[in-house]
């Protein structure tokens, strides 16, 4: 090849485009080219592939993220009632897989591309609003030790935020 026929990467201008998209022709380096069962792909096309299977409208994130916060606050101070931090995997991943199943209903077929990062992060903000409400339904205050708190019950929150969010981003990842 003379140094005219050289086409390069757009994404990887200082690679040389050895490979072509099999759907638009494109150049594309050995790093932007994934395997199809018909040649390569580049991943514009695998992207604009992908965009048809999300589809979100404009409160979508929002209501799995309050579904998802308030599945989690409940488990976890389920969870700190009990004082059984082992179980806190088990009740965490009902309670994600139920809340995560209740936001798909509550946005029924519509599934965003971060709809499970969403999710984990209600079940984040709902673990660290679990104490308040320990607090207030065990001994009718707000106000408590902070380290204290995490010293005793810190292994209980991880343990049930870590089965919920395991359980949620798992419901979000299925297609259908």
């Amino acid at each position: 090849m003379t140094a005219e026929e050289i086409v390069c990467c757009p994404k990887h201008p200082d690679r040389e485009g050895t490979l072509r998209c099999i759907r638009c022709e494109r150049p594309m380096c050995a790093l932007c080219a994934r395997p199809s069962s018909t040649g390569y792909i580049c991943l514009e096309c695998i992207r604009q592939h992908e965009d048809r299977f999300y589809a979100t409208e404009l409160l979508d994130y929002p209501k799995t993220f309050g579904v998802c916060l308030l599945g989690n606050l409940v488990a976890c101070t389920l969870m700190l009632l009990l004082n059984v931090w082992w179980i806190g995997v088990f009740v965490g991943g009902a309670a994600g897989g139920a809340a995560a199943g209740a936001a798909r209903r509550l946005t029924p077929g519509r599934v965003g591309r971060h709809s499970a990062r969403v999710a984990i992060a209600g079940a984040v903000v709902g673990a660290t609003l679990a104490p308040v409400l320990f607090f207030l339904l065990r001994f009718g205050v707000l106000t408590f030790d902070v380290g204290l708190f995490l010293r005793l019950f810190g292994l209980t929150l991880i343990v049930c935020t870590v089965g919920f969010a395991v359980a949620a981003y798992t419901t979000y990842q299925r297609r259908i």
